[in-house]
């Protein structure tokens, strides 16, 4: 983020001095212009959506083995990538699983569910404060949650 900034200070000083010198340039207009794209692609969430759509087998075999496990607690030591994504832990939860994205969401947890039932107010519990659940398709969900 800071480099954006640091860009966009950058093309606006340029382009100060170049309309001062009476010398602008349609090729001021790509810099907003590609921006501008960014920004509808991230509010309409395309980046999301095409990762998740390369990733999602992943996490469907990943469901399928732990679905024969016993324990809460998944195993994930040998596939901490899951796909695209960085994956600290996986979890059973009542109905489902939780994968925690490394990263998460600055200082939330974040990351995918596997819910079949849907998201229920069962899943909340002292380490997993107001989930905000929203759908990606099937049985699949994105999540944040506070801890």
């Amino acid at each position: 983020m800071l480099g954006l900034c640091a860009a966009a200070v950058i093309w606006a000083a340029r382009l100060v001095i170049a309309l001062r010198n009476r010398t602008p340039s349609w090729s001021f207009a790509v810099a907003p212009i590609g921006a501008l794209i960014v920004l509808v692609l991230v509010v309409m969430t395309v980046p999301l959506q095409m990762r998740w759509g390369l990733s999602k087998p992943a996490f469907d075999a990943v469901v399928e083995d732990a679905a024969l496990a016993t324990s809460e607690q998944v195993d994930i030591r040998k596939a901490s990538w899951i796909g695209l994504y960085h994956i600290s832990r996986v979890t059973r939860v009542p109905g489902g699983f939780v994968f925690y994205e490394a990263n998460g969401s600055l200082f939330d947890h974040a990351g995918f569910a596997y819910l079949p039932d849907g998201p229920t107010p069962r899943l909340e519990n002292g380490s997993f404060e107001s989930p905000t659940f929203r759908h990606l398709g099937g049985p699949w969900y994105t999540f944040t949650a506070s801890w």
